[in-house]
């Protein structure tokens, strides 16, 4: 068995050079894709872990991202009473509704700047996103222009480490800690008070752009969901956090994929064209030698090349020339030698009697299998699909299970098609399974079916596997904590800040005034385009969730009142072309609620932070700070 190694050796020893050139330009080719997908799936892959199963996130219905988006303070608090939402005693819903603006910040070793994206959160975005933990310094005090930054953002930007004081927006900001996101999105966001950022980049005060919202369990979303988009006082939609982030990244990974496709599918036909060229050179200057026999032929001593490759075929085993897969042993592996060996090569070839079975190493917890099952198999399932089908067919002037076999396949093609598909390739990839003793922990990811009725069958399925883990040292560990200095007036504040959480709004007989919910139709007509009409729409007095002169408008207006003004769309309206417009709006009152914050006392306690009392539950609240 050493002939053919032994030529291929002298081969390369002999023209090296146009060897190295070929392969080293297929190799080039090869990179420049994996590394174009590398890309790709990481930025998708930094984008998805982004989120958890058990955050929702909440966002103007229509809105394609944060940006665009905005929720009214009045809709907050409906979405707070929703179910599903985890609670921690001492500080009330895990809701964090958050704004979010892009500012540009200097580079550490540049001369230029670079976008970050600045998220304004409550004070409770850690709980919210529990993966995100604070490495260094403390957390941001509310009312404060403090900034906690991403462990990314304080490596590649000038003055934002830890102490450093940055301007943005206007103002003087104080970097105060730096958190770790595990490697995701938010190591590269800084984080803020929300309503501390509406101030200074001059949003309105009333308006957030998303919320997040932490639940009890992922399978709480569902009925989460389900209580706000039936909800008419919401103009909301819902999506998991995951599913957010995931839709985000489509585009930009879109975009690297196919331009690493094109570069990639350029330099492979270059690569082609190249190592034709190398091959047909080499052929062509030894015609000679291959006529002849020469001493550069690998067969020992001066027998002609003919010979030495007809003495090379009678060898290969039967299943190599049958076209089978066949491997030539290893001194060092034991195994069958009709298989590729796990052990030996990176991918495993199983070659059955019929179906043959390819697995793929695509990370430490993804496998590809490149399934192929014979076309015998094929056809006897599309045999008895078509039985199936028959047997149920009805056609205009035949009896159910009466319809001829050559209107079956006229008409019901796409029928077997699909009959075939879902009972064969279940069937085929479990046996593929358990060929490859692979277990995935999901239901795969099935690509590049071809399913023909006398052709074999082809997929290739994308299947998660549980990990390889090694656990470290873990025992023995010693932990210092250190308490966070804070002070009383923080506990008042967490409590009033609950006593706004669970006010409620009660109906009153009286003209409406500042801090009142009202209920409310109205007509808006822009300059030169249709009315915009809505029934119910509510917003609280002074919140900013309208335009000015509609919140003007409804002061002092008993319900059923009506009033009509003029109004002018601001020119940064999120809409650009309603910017710098002016309009008439007609508001009819329905209906003016009253803002009734409940009292500080231990029935308040009893309802937030299941405990029986107030001191109780400023006890909680010390220990939550």
């Amino acid at each position: 068995m050493a002939i053919p190694l032994a030529y291929n050796l002298r081969s390369l020893r002999a023209r090296w050079t146009s060897t190295v050139v070929a392969v080293l330009g297929i190799a080039g080719t090869v990179g420049v894709f994996v590394a174009m997908l590398s890309l790709a799936k990481g930025f998708e892959a930094t984008l998805v872990a982004s989120g958890s199963p058990r955050n929702a996130m909440v966002r103007r219905a229509g809105a394609t991202s944060e940006m665009d988006s905005g929720v009214p303070i009045d809709q907050i608090r409906v979405v707070e009473d929703a179910p599903g939402i985890a609670r921690v005693p001492g500080l009330g819903l895990l809701v964090s509704p958050e704004v979010v603006v892009v500012a540009a910040f200097p580079l550490k070793g540049r001369d230029t700047d670079a976008n970050a994206q600045v998220r304004g959160v409550s004070p409770r975005a850690l709980d919210v996103r529990p993966s995100v933990k604070l490495v260094a310094g403390r957390m941001f005090r509310p009312g404060l222009t403090e900034l906690v930054v991403g462990k990314n953002v304080a490596v590649a930007y000038k003055g934002l480490d830890l102490g450093d004081t940055v301007r943005l927006g206007g103002g003087t900001w104080t970097v105060v800690g730096v958190v770790d996101a595990g490697g995701t999105a938010f190591d590269s966001e800084l984080w803020c008070d929300a309503t501390v950022l509406k101030q200074v980049f001059q949003r309105p005060a009333g308006s957030f752009q998303s919320v997040t919202v932490r639940l009890d369990s992922p399978a709480a979303f569902d009925a989460f969901k389900a209580a706000l988009t039936s909800d008419p006082r919401l103009t909301v939609q819902v999506d998991r956090e995951v599913d957010y982030y995931a839709k985000q990244s489509q585009q930009l990974t879109m975009l690297i994929t196919v331009l690493g496709s094109i570069v990639a599918v350029v330099m492979g036909i270059g690569a082609i064209f190249g190592a034709l060229n190398t091959m047909y050179s080499a052929v062509t200057e030894r015609a000679r030698e291959i006529a002849t026999g020469s001493p550069r032929s690998s067969w020992p001593g001066a027998w002609p090349s003919p010979c030495s490759w007809a003495w090379w075929a009678a060898c290969l085993p039967r299943s190599a020339r049958r076209g089978r897969a066949w491997r030539w042993p290893s001194a060092s592996c034991r195994h069958d030698a009709s298989r590729w060996c796990r052990m030996c090569l990176s991918s495993t070839l199983v070659s059955g009697a019929r179906m043959k079975v390819a697995v793929e190493e695509v990370s430490a917890c993804k496998r590809k299998l490149q399934v192929e099952e014979g076309p015998e198999v094929v056809r006897a399932a599309w045999q008895k699909a078509f039985s199936r089908v028959q047997k149920e067919a009805r056609l205009p002037g035949f009896r159910k299970g009466k319809v001829p076999s050559s209107m079956i396949k006229l008409h019901f093609a796409d029928e077997v098609r699909q009959e075939v598909a879902r009972r064969l390739i279940p069937e085929i990839y479990r046996q593929a399974l358990a060929e490859t003793q692979i277990k995935p922990v999901e239901e795969p990811d099935l690509q590049q079916v071809s399913l023909e009725e006398d052709a074999p069958l082809k997929f290739e399925a994308l299947v998660e596997i549980k990990p390889a883990i090694t656990l470290g040292q873990y025992t023995g560990l010693s932990v210092t904590h250190a308490p966070k200095p804070f002070e009383d007036r923080e506990v008042d504040e967490t409590l009033e800040h609950l006593r706004e959480q669970h006010a409620e709004f009660r109906t009153v007989e009286r003209a409406a005034d500042p801090g009142d919910l009202v209920l409310m139709d109205y007509t808006l007509t822009p300059e030169g385009m249709e009315p915009r009409s809505e029934k119910g729409y509510g917003f609280v007095i002074g919140s900013g969730g309208v335009m000015p002169e509609i919140e003007e408008a409804v002061i002092g207006l008993n319900a059923g009142g009506e009033r009509t003004v003029n109004v002018r769309f601001p020119d940064a309206h999120q809409t650009e072309s309603l910017r710098g417009k002016s309009g008439v709006a007609q508001v009819k009152v329905n209906e003016v609620k009253e803002k009734i914050l409940p009292a500080l006392d231990d029935e308040l306690a009893k309802t937030v932070g299941q405990v029986d009392t107030l001191d109780a539950l400023r006890v909680e609240v010390r220990k939550g700070l």
